[in-house]
């Protein structure tokens, strides 16, 4: 193990930031998951958009267009 200039270990220093990036997360993701379970899923996405976090538009006919296209 190695030090770094600040005098801590690389390892030491990663283990901290998932410890925090852990606590910082764990209150988003249990308000999503209990907004999901109640059936609120607007409310849940507006959660997660508020972290940057969007959901693609999905096009169901994209599989379709896609063999169209391959099939010419």
């Amino acid at each position: 193990m190695t030090l770094d200039e600040s005098g801590v270990a690389p390892e030491a220093m990663a283990a901290v930031a998932r410890a925090t990036a852990n606590k910082l997360l764990h209150a988003p993701t249990r308000t999503i998951k209990s907004l999901i379970a109640a059936g609120d899923e607007q409310a849940a996405l507006s959660v997660l958009a508020s972290y940057g976090v969007t959901m693609p538009t999905i096009d169901p006919l994209a599989p379709a267009r896609i063999a169209m296209q391959e099939a010419s």
